[in-house]
């Protein structure tokens, strides 16, 4: 019974291609942009009991999955976080500076993620179930392991 209401595709069969996440990793980072303004703004609805623990000189952010790749982002391109935690989120938006940050940051990825081995395993079933190509998931695992790799 409970088996019907189980997707059991894997992860990959979503993935509809890099420039699609970069336009939606754009919106989370606009709107955690948003979080970071409204909790500095003087008319914060922010209680004060808050308020007054929230340091905005020490902010970081972290996630997991788009989440993480979302914290990475917004430490390359916003000067009010001074760290990040990225588990297991793909590098999407600008690049990573060609040094690496120079503020704290950490990438966490589970063996699925990173292992290409892991990713060919379900490949065929994946191109199966989404009707999409090949070429369209090693492209894809192409562009994030060169965005990891840097």
């Amino acid at each position: 019974m409970y088996s019907k209401m189980l997707d059991l595709t894997p992860v990959w069969s979503y993935v509809p291609g890099f420039a699609d996440y970069e336009k939606k990793s754009r919106l989370w980072v606009e709107d955690t942009r948003f979080v970071l303004d409204s909790l500095e703004a003087a008319s914060s609805p922010i209680p004060a009991w808050l308020a007054e623990k929230i340091d905005m000189n020490r902010a970081g952010v972290f996630g997991h999955s788009f989440g993480g790749a979302t914290a990475a982002q917004m430490l390359v391109e916003d000067s009010r976080i001074k760290a990040a935690l990225n588990m297991d989120g793909i590098l999407y938006g600008q690049s990573i500076p060609e040094n690496g940050f120079d503020l704290p940051y950490m990438q966490m990825n589970a063996k699925q993620s990173i292992d290409y081995e892991w990713f060919e395993q379900s490949l065929d079933q994946t191109i199966a179930s989404s009707g999409r190509t090949r070429a369209h998931y090693e492209q894809f695992w192409a562009e994030s392991d060169s965005r990891r790799q840097h």
